[in-house]
């Protein structure tokens, strides 16, 4: 299976079933989308699974040859990225406001207002 994130430019991914990586396509090979092309020609016969995603939207999958894509989840092994990625957003937001608003406490007088 092969899935395709794109951040800035587009990194493709070749996955085993097991969600083992093969390899990692930097999309800023040239001539990158006729090599994606190619190697999707090459897994038609074994009915690989190509996924794909914009920028924040959503999973996207086919047949590899085929002309439709389907909306639907992306590999596992991305799901599990996403969820760690967002856990970690939600952890950085958070001491980030913490920090600012320790800083802005601090800078408006905070000990010299205690007892």
């Amino acid at each position: 299976m092969t899935a395709s994130t794109p951040r800035g430019g587009t990194d493709s991914w070749l996955l085993k079933k097991d969600d083992q990586i093969l390899a990692k396509l930097d999309g800023s090979l040239d001539d990158f989308g006729s090599l994606l092309d190619e190697l999707e020609q090459h897994g038609r016969p074994y009915q690989a699974t190509v996924f794909k995603r914009g920028s924040l939207g959503p999973w996207e999958w086919r047949v590899a040859g085929d002309t439709h894509w389907v909306p639907g989840n992306g590999p596992s092994f991305f799901r599990k990225n996403d969820r760690r990625v967002g856990l970690i957003l939600i952890v950085g937001f958070s001491l980030m406001t913490i920090m600012a608003a320790v800083a802005w406490w601090l800078n408006h007088g905070g000990f010299d207002a205690l007892p």
